[in-house]
């Protein structure tokens, strides 16, 4: 009888702990490192609950139907059940909700959210700003848009780096499709004209992703002014009958139209190119003037350079000129000499006169030196007395051998 009863209550014992509904003591989600495009693995662990039922499995809200179950029994007939889901996620599951939840007894529900991790998809180069300074500086501004992430991504860039440049903005959003983390970078570059054939390029850069190859190159065009030059026979006498060639070399971009000009009358026009020539042959000097080459395309205006042509006359003629001016020249100088010389003998002669003529004249006046008037006199009447000597001896030819000639002075004031 006593044995009847052990085993009766051995056998309740075990049916009531059996039927007696144990809310599970927690619930636990597990999952590992999810990449984008992957099947994963959740996991929702229901501990030490009864009866070994299955837990309700919610991703973003919607219940999933395929599971399967792994029970695990423990101590007093309780039951750690494992409900498992495999699921291929996308970067849309980003930071969505995984709630799991146990049935059993009151119930219990844990969540977790679920993080994928996901690289950018492109890269977008957008040209904000274009200053053009002269001889081809140019300022120009870059924004960079890196589509979203998870994690944030950076750049980095290539073949600026001997140039200077300057952070202008750097931002990162948050997209709230894929809760992913886009970024957005502003540069600010200065380049000259030489730098107009190189590139920039852009390497994106996500943990995690380390063979992500994502990149974009931006060829540089940059755009200035007409720089213009002209080459000619510059240091170089043009004479009549000469060739003379001009050109007109513009450095510019875009190509420009080149004009040139004599004083303000059109010589020729071309359109998208880098010079334009002209040949001026068998010149005359009706060609003498300014020649002007004008240059535009469309930034900043008309630039100009010009030159001064001055046609000289032929070498035969300017040795006949020569020629001329010397056979001129040379009677005239001989003229002038010739005028010049008498001058000074006349000068010096009739000072001479009144020198030589003193020894009577200083007896005669000795006491009226200080009289100019009188002085002056004397020697005027002595002068027209040796006039009337010459004369006299001139005249009486017999005369001459015995009589001494006295000095005489041409010019003599008489």
């Amino acid at each position: 009888m006593i044995q009847i009863k052990i085993y009766i209550l051995v056998i309740l014992r075990y049916y009531v702990y059996f039927d007696i509904s144990v809310t599970p003591e927690n619930i636990e989600i597990s999952f590992n490192e999810i990449i984008e495009g992957t099947q994963c693995e959740f996991q929702c662990i229901a501990i030490n609950g009864r009866p070994p039922l299955n837990s309700n499995v919610y991703i973003d809200g919607k219940k999933e139907t395929d599971t399967m179950k792994k029970i695990d029994t423990g101590a007093r007939n309780m039951f750690t059940i494992t409900t498992l889901i495999i699921k291929k996620i996308t970067r849309l599951h980003n930071q969505v909700k995984v709630m799991c939840c146990s049935t059993i007894g009151n119930g219990i529900c844990r969540t977790k959210k679920v993080n994928v991790l996901f690289p950018p998809k492109d890269i977008h180069v957008e040209e904000m700003l274009r200053q053009n300074q002269d001889n081809g500086k140019t300022r120009i501004e870059l924004k960079y848009t890196v589509a979203e992430s998870n994690p944030k991504s950076s750049i980095g860039m290539s073949g600026v780096e001997n140039n200077a440049r300057m952070l202008v903005d750097k931002t990162y959003e948050r997209k709230s499709e894929t809760h992913g983390w886009a970024l957005t970078v502003i540069w600010t570059f200065n380049f000259t004209r030489f730098d107009g054939k190189r590139e920039i390029k852009c390497q994106v850069r996500t943990d995690g992703f380390p063979e992500l190859n994502l990149e974009h190159i931006y060829k540089l065009n940059i755009t200035y002014s007409p720089i213009v030059n002209i080459s000619w026979q510059e240091n170089k006498d043009i004479f009549v009958g000469d060739d003379v060639h001009l050109t007109c070399h513009v450095e510019s971009n875009p190509p420009s139209t080149i004009s040139w000009y004599k004083q303000s009358g059109l010589i020729q026009v071309v359109y998208d190119t880098k010079s334009l020539d002209i040949n001026l042959t068998s010149v005359s000097t009706d060609y003498s003037g300014t020649y002007t080459c004008t240059a535009h395309n469309g930034i900043d205006g008309i630039t100009s350079k010009n030159i001064s042509l001055i046609v000289k006359e032929s070498r035969k003629a300017m040795v006949h000129s020569y020629v001329l001016g010397l056979a001129i020249g040379i009677p005239i100088t001989a003229v002038l000499t010739s005028v010049i010389s008498f001058i000074m003998v006349y000068k010096r002669r009739k000072g001479a006169l009144l020198v030589t003529r003193t020894d009577g004249v200083d007896n005669e006046y000795n006491g009226s030196r200080n009289d100019d008037t009188d002085l002056q006199a004397g020697y005027e009447s002595l002068a027209r007395q040796d006039f009337s000597k010459e004369v006299e001896m001139y005249t009486q030819p017999d005369n001459r051998k015995s009589t001494e000639l006295p000095v005489v002075y041409e010019n003599s004031e008489i």
